[in-house]
């Protein structure tokens, strides 16, 4: 029903209520203002047709602000997230949603739903909600919300059968993708058919995802050729792709002892995406315990305590406290 209610909102075709106002930064070092109506936003560039009725691209860097009007509910939704009231979030976010008819606002407005969805755990609804942004064609931003799997574990089987029926979307690539990150641990070979697929015949951010997906079959098996191979496909990626890639990265140094390299690459996710609830804590216990490896107790520490301080809910700050705790005891 939540769906369906929001695949409404998507497809309404309402006027914006007000003009937009994009202050941006020219070659010189000085301020621009173009006014009119942004058309879509995101990591890379901002599009917009002004006034005059031209359209232009900003690259999304020159971007300073952009004077507008949202609908309160964002303002209230953005400040129970940040108090990490994320039911409530949600909630509010719905109903900004509800009254946000500009596309690139729907769109960030789902965005942080998804990510609500990801902190609580609730992999199946950011999923669906995902899957929102995809039938209404993702951008690069869009994309990097995507709740993909990027850790070993067995999927509970609400989340499978989920997965099972986003793989075979196969009008939309994106949900593939998303199904067989999620069905690579469990069922391989259909996972492995899927993701080469999209690797290796479409191209863009997804094909990307899709080769960095089949890294996470190689952490173990992985030698040091490889792993400078997926440096360079990381190097290539937009910033905001990179999260997932860097954990597996930073996983498969750690198997070839290069503690000090897999450190540097762990500590990158959290670094290029604090927000990433599920996947900045476990990057930073692994970097913990490279730095163990490396005989840097009291830097190990330092990361585990972050964990406890940041992620005080997740999963992994069971680990990160388990840790401290044989540190702690190691010392005595």
């Amino acid at each position: 029903m939540l769906t369906a209610c929001l695949l409404l909102l998507l497809a309404a075709n309402r006027a914006a209520t007000a003009e937009e106002t994009v202050v941006v930064r020219t070659a010189a070092g000085r301020q621009a203002r173009l006014t009119g109506e942004v058309l879509d936003y995101d990591v890379r560039e901002l599009r917009i047709r002004t006034t005059d009725g031209r359209e232009q691209v900003v690259p999304a860097p020159q971007v300073l602000r952009i004077e507008t009007q949202y609908v309160p509910e964002q303002f209230q939704a953005e400040r129970a997230r940040d108090e990490g009231q994320y039911d409530s979030a949600l909630m509010l976010y719905q109903k900004a949603l509800a009254a946000e008819p500009r596309r690139w606002a729907r769109h960030a407005i789902i965005r942080e739903m998804i990510g609500c969805h990801r902190v609580l755990g609730r992999m199946e609804q950011a999923g669906e909600m995902f899957l929102l942004l995809a039938r209404d064609g993702p951008n690069s931003s869009d994309l990097a919300a995507m709740p993909l799997a990027w850790s070993p574990g067995m999927p509970p089987a609400s989340l499978e059968r989920a997965a099972q029926g986003w793989m075979a979307r196969d009008e939309l690539p994106a949900a593939v993708l998303l199904g067989a990150s999620h069905l690579l641990s469990i069922r391989p070979a259909e996972a492995l058919s899927r993701l080469k697929r999209l690797a290796f015949e479409t191209d863009g951010p997804i094909a990307q995802l899709a080769a960095a997906q089949l890294w996470r079959t190689e952490i173990v098996t992985a030698d040091a050729q490889k792993t400078d191979a997926w440096r360079r496909a990381i190097e290539r990626m937009s910033d905001e792709l990179r999260p997932g890639p860097q954990f597996v990265l930073g996983q498969a140094l750690a198997r070839q002892g290069q503690h000090e390299q897999a450190t540097l690459a762990l500590l990158r996710v959290p670094i290029l995406d604090p927000g990433r609830r599920e996947l900045a804590p476990v990057a930073l216990v692994e970097a913990g315990r490279s730095l163990e490896k490396l005989e840097r107790s009291h830097q190990a520490a330092g990361l585990y305590r972050e964990v406890l301080r940041d992620y005080p809910t997740s999963p992994a700050a069971a680990e990160a406290l388990s840790r401290l705790e044989a540190l702690a005891g190691a010392q005595k």
